[in-house]
């Protein structure tokens, strides 16, 4: 059984003085110097969210390894795809962060089989779903958008756009060239996924988080392959709670 872990974190934007201070700077001690001088230049949010991201990775990997936070040594793929340089075991794993989200996947089999994961927060009203849709969907995809109107048609296009970047993510693959060419269909909670490409289809998860994001993995398993999930959501060395799947649609066990 390829067991794959699942863990959200989400921090709001909304604080309130020091009555709500900022939980990301209790973590920055964990990060690299190269990372703590990335988040430095970026405006507080942005910064804050990108400490978390960066110390999520490196407890829950270190963890999954035996081994400390800061002996993780991260070097860039192709098409800038992270993995662990030199691990002491075969680990696979992709971070995705949206908004207040971050999404890390992860899983230690024996062959390290990729994977990607994609969280995406739903931004009502703000985005011409549409337009991007016609430059990046397929043409069954399009057509199934335009079927809906208002909130179900941008639920529809998070939702397929969530599959179809954990997707390329998995393959580590340019992200806009290949977005149309694996197409979705989501029926009657039926998950169905057509292929035009050489790469491997995979295998899904998909669903909703809290109401106001979506989220997708995919991991390069066939289909004769035991995979099981287990998500939680929480913050890096806080608390932790178990997050439930129900209602999410693929053809991974949770």
């Amino acid at each position: 059984m390829l067991s794959v872990s699942l863990r959200f974190c989400r921090l709001s934007a909304q604080r309130n003085g020091a009555a709500d201070a900022d939980p990301a700077q209790p973590l920055l001690p964990l990060l690299s110097l190269a990372e703590q001088e990335r988040c430095a230049r970026l405006p507080a949010i942005h910064a804050s969210r990108a400490i978390v991201a960066r110390a999520l990775v490196r407890t829950e990997l270190a963890a999954a390894l035996g081994v400390t936070p800061s002996s993780l040594v991260f070097v860039a793929g192709r098409h800038g795809k992270p993995a662990l340089l030199d691990p002491p075991r075969p680990l696979a794993f992709n971070l995705s962060h949206s908004g207040e989200w971050v999404a890390l996947a992860w899983h230690t089999g024996r062959d390290a089989l990729s994977l990607g994961v994609d969280v995406e927060q739903r931004s009502a009203g703000r985005r011409d779903v549409m337009r991007l849709a016609r430059r990046y969907f397929s043409h069954p995809e399009q057509l199934a958008l335009e079927a809906l109107a208002g909130a179900a048609r941008e639920a529809l296009f998070y939702r397929l756009w969530t599959l179809k970047e954990a997707w390329v993510k998995a393959h580590g693959l340019a992200l806009a060239p290949q977005l149309g060419a694996v197409s979705f269909s989501l029926q009657d909670g039926a998950l169905a996924v057509a292929n035009a490409t050489q790469h491997d289809t995979g295998r899904f998860l998909h669903g909703e988080t809290d109401g106001d994001a979506c989220a997708s993995l995919c991991v390069l398993a066939g289909e004769a392959q035991p995979v099981s999930v287990d998500a939680w959501i929480g913050m890096p060395r806080g608390d932790w709670s178990r997050m439930s799947l129900r209602g999410w649609s693929g053809s991974l066990s949770v």
